[in-house]
């Protein structure tokens, strides 16, 4: 039963950053989440699947892998259009980034207490425990976006 009007607008604590600097920072976070992070997360439910028993579990991983492989592709798209110009800042930008990626990537800690086996069964185990997939991925990104 209140009267309601609109509020006065309050201007931004921060200005809006530029066209080229939303650029920069889209293409870094695209090859780090999109490309590495999105191609490693497909090879792992790959890997999971690949060894998983239980058949809902596999067909769960089945499309988390078909899903990440294809937001990887997407990634890799949108870097070669930011980059289709030539040199451009965002450019530079994911060279830099490429030749700084992690040699590691994530590990899986298995909470104590849960029979190992039954996580197996489920797709649920560390499919790159000496991180040579993960070593390979980030090399192979580095060997594409990381050269001059």
């Amino acid at each position: 039963g209140r009267s309601m009007r609109q509020g006065r607008l309050r201007r931004p604590l921060r200005l809006p950053r530029s066209r080229q600097h939303e650029l920069t920072a889209m293409a870094t976070e695209t090859l780090f989440d999109g490309v590495l992070l999105e191609g490693y997360a497909a090879r792992m439910a790959t890997a999971r699947a690949s060894r998983a028993t239980d058949g809902r579990a596999v067909d769960a991983l089945t499309a988390i892998a078909a899903d990440g492989q294809s937001r990887a592709a997407l990634s890799r798209d949108v870097l070669d259009w930011l980059c289709h110009e030539g040199e451009t800042p965002a450019c530079a930008a994911v060279r830099t980034t490429a030749r700084r990626l992690p040699d590691r990537g994530p590990r899986v800690t298995v909470p104590a207490g849960l029979d190992a086996q039954v996580l197996a069964d489920h797709g649920l185990f560390d499919a790159d425990p000496d991180h040579v997939v993960f070593t390979e991925l980030a090399t192979a990104v580095r060997q594409v976006y990381g050269r001059p």
